[in-house]
């Protein structure tokens, strides 16, 4: 299972080479909504923190979350 680093309102993971992104509360959400979103990095707004990409390039087996 990939780890999974939770920061404000997404969550965060890196499979198969990709970043992917969701919101952590989902449960109202349609599941379009809720589903993991690829991030490309090429928009502002799916740029991943540094945190986050630090502790994704860690390699650490275990599920993190940062407020």
């Amino acid at each position: 299972m990939a780890t999974v680093v939770t920061h404000g309102q997404h969550e965060y993971r890196r499979q198969g080479g990709e970043i992917h992104r969701r919101p952590v509360e989902r449960e109202h959400l349609k599941p379009v909504d809720a589903a993991w979103l690829v991030l490309n990095g090429t928009q502002r707004q799916y740029e991943v923190p540094d945190i986050v990409l630090q502790n994704l390039n860690s390699g650490l087996e275990q599920n993190l979350h940062f407020d």
